[in-house]
């Protein structure tokens, strides 16, 4: 129904294309001494007080989609179906020295408004809104550099102490909502932002970590409603 409503009264809707990737994530689990119950092996704070994870990543993740953009003035409401891919790498020294891989496929919605500061149609925006997350997970214990780039078997110089460790620690199995806050400014063709995202407490998805993100999107509008309706005359003298 608000799709509708906006084809009536925006000024114009438009279509196209979008990349991202996270410029930094913080990923953060206050407890000391974690046993996973599908383990006998069990993680200990590198440091005191630190935590078992506290660790920040920098470009761990791609994500691309299409974006639809409803205008109005200085405002807009844009919708981002998109896919996204994380992997992200924990090393863990107490007790047994040990590498933990953890990866995610997701499909992710970003429902948000942004607003112009000034009135030039390139103006530097703020922007805010929910997103929404569908994800599948996969977590194991990293093989080794050998195994990767030389000769080495699987696990041929260590045990392998199995797999989903950080079930209901780093992600569970349901869908979840992030809130993104930023802002943006548009160059030529293309729409720069840069967007903080946090966990927000409405669906089931309850975790121990504490994770944040600035991402930076980049995206392309290549079609427009008013490209379609704008009458064009020929002119012959």
């Amino acid at each position: 129904m608000f799709v509708i409503c906006n084809n009536t009264y925006a000024q114009d809707i438009k279509f196209g294309f979008f990349m991202g990737t996270n410029l930094y994530q913080n990923t953060k689990v206050d407890t000391a001494i974690y046993s996973p119950t599908n383990s006998y092996n069990t993680y200990i704070e590198n440091e005191e007080g630190k935590g078992i994870i506290n660790k920040n990543i920098v470009f761990n993740s791609i994500n691309s989609g299409l974006i639809l953009n409803f205008s109005f003035k200085k405002f807009t409401f844009n919708i981002e179906p998109q896919y996204y891919y994380q992997r992200t790498t924990f090393y863990f020294k107490n007790p047994y020295p040990t590498e933990r891989v953890i990866g995610k496929r997701a499909f992710r919605l970003p429902i948000y408004s942004t607003y112009k500061f000034f009135k030039n149609k390139n103006s530097i925006y703020g922007l805010a809104g929910l997103v929404f997350n569908i994800e599948k997970n996969w977590d194991f214990q990293a093989p080794g550099f050998g195994y990767y780039i030389g000769p080495d078997q699987l696990y041929e110089y260590e045990y392998n102490f199995g797999d989903d460790h950080f079930k209901g620690v780093l992600y569970d199995d349901y869908n979840y909502w992030n809130y993104v806050v930023g802002f943006g400014k548009k160059f030529n063709r293309f729409n720069y932002s840069i967007r903080y995202l946090n966990q927000i407490k409405l669906t089931k998805h309850n975790i121990l970590a504490k994770t944040w993100q600035f991402e930076l999107s980049v995206n392309i509008l290549l079609l427009s409603y008013s490209d379609f309706t704008k009458k064009h005359f020929l002119y012959v003298d």
